[in-house]
């Protein structure tokens, strides 16, 4: 699930010309889903069709289909809070499995170099027709957007275009360390295990000079790791992998925005074997600022 340091634009950015009852905003509005829709579609058939000449070589690869509703409440400058529902699907790959969580997440924003977070999440997993799973995860995590407040220094500013602003590109690193529990309705006995992630994030907006207008279209894309610490005994889930993500977004206005994210998932269960092609998925999210 995507929480990138750009929240802290959108805590900090209302809604300014968007005047009720104004026809020619509303027209604009329409036309920017129109055109969301359209590059949805299209982005939707970029990881399936890409798939499709390997197919021989990657029968079992799995593909998935993600859903995602956050609501998001920040509640300062200085303090944000996010409820992320999640669905997800196993299409094709392999026996069919779903699962349904919600995360909560508290970011806390000392300076604007850094971002705090601490995140629960517990969700439910129907694995197979025998056995089925609940998770409880706690992770704790560090953002710097050290590359971000070098484009906002005085010095760059003074020097590079426009099209370069730090409002208008946002780089951020984020490190977490996660400690995973797993119960199963079946024989198997309970287990946990610890992983540490890192991410390097990065979001550009397309159509405006600042992230944070209503009616920006911007992309998004990032890389993370996943390494375990110490051994995986939660057998469902590769402890160690690389994920691959890149996504467009809409934001309609200050409340509602839209995204759809292309995701290549690596995985390997022993520091001994290949890392391979894990999965396919493609997430489609909706975030609502209360």
């Amino acid at each position: 699930m995507q929480k990138t340091g750009m929240v802290r634009m959108a805590c900090r950015s209302f809604p300014g010309n968007c005047e009720d009852g104004s026809v020619n905003l509303a027209n604009r509005h329409s036309r920017q889903l129109i055109r969301f829709t359209f590059v949805t579609v299209l982005l939707c058939a970029l990881p399936f069709s890409s798939t499709a000449r390997a197919q021989e070589l990657s029968l079992e690869t799995s593909k998935q289909i993600w859903a995602n509703l956050i609501l998001s409440r920040p509640k300062s400058e200085k303090l944000y809070f996010e409820y992320d529902i999640e669905g997800a699907r196993q299409v094709s790959g392999g026996e069919p499995w779903r699962y349904l969580y919600g995360t909560g997440l508290a970011e806390y924003y000392p300076n604007a170099f850094m971002d705090l977070t601490a995140e629960l999440s517990t969700g439910y997993t129907q694995m197979s027709r025998d056995e089925d799973s609940f998770e409880a995860t706690v992770r704790l995590g560090v953002r710097l957007h050290l590359i971000t407040q070098i484009f906002n220094s005085s010095l760059i500013r003074e020097i590079r275009p426009e099209r370069m602003s730090g409002k208008k590109v946002g780089i951020s690193f984020l490190s977490r360390i996660e400690r995973r529990n797993f119960w199963y309705t079946g024989d198997r006995p309970s287990s946990d295990d610890l992983r540490w992630r890192n991410r390097l994030e990065f979001k550009l907006a397309l159509n405006e000079p600042n992230l944070s207008t209503d009616g920006v279209w911007y992309t998004m894309a990032d890389g993370e790791y996943f390494i375990p610490v110490g051994d995986d005994k939660a057998s469902e889930r590769f402890a160690t992998k690389f994920r691959l993500r890149l996504g467009l977004g809409y934001r309609h206005s200050y409340k509602w925005r839209f995204e759809v994210v292309a995701m290549r998932d690596e995985a390997k269960e022993t520091l001994d074997d290949e890392i391979e092609v894990d999965a396919y998925i493609l997430d489609l999210r909706l975030k609502w600022f209360l």
